[in-house]
């Protein structure tokens, strides 16, 4: 699963092998992934939220206590 920087699904991709798995184990398997994406992408904006506010001379970490 591929992910925008808002968290937008771009793209999944199943395997053949995959789809061999059967409709439950596939549904599960894209859910972990959808989670994985997900939680990448976060980390990804966080640290570049982080990178801009030191680059205007605000401190690291000003906005970590707030809620999603």
């Amino acid at each position: 699963v591929t992910l925008s920087g808002n968290q937008q699904p771009i793209r999944t991709e199943i395997t053949e092998a995959a789809m061999a798995l059967g409709p439950e184990k596939l549904s599960l398997l894209i859910t972990e992934a959808y989670k994985d994406a997900h939680q990448k992408s976060v980390l990804a904006m966080k640290e570049r939220m982080n990178d801009l506010a030191q680059s205007l001379g605000m401190p690291a970490g000003l906005g970590e206590g707030f809620k999603q």
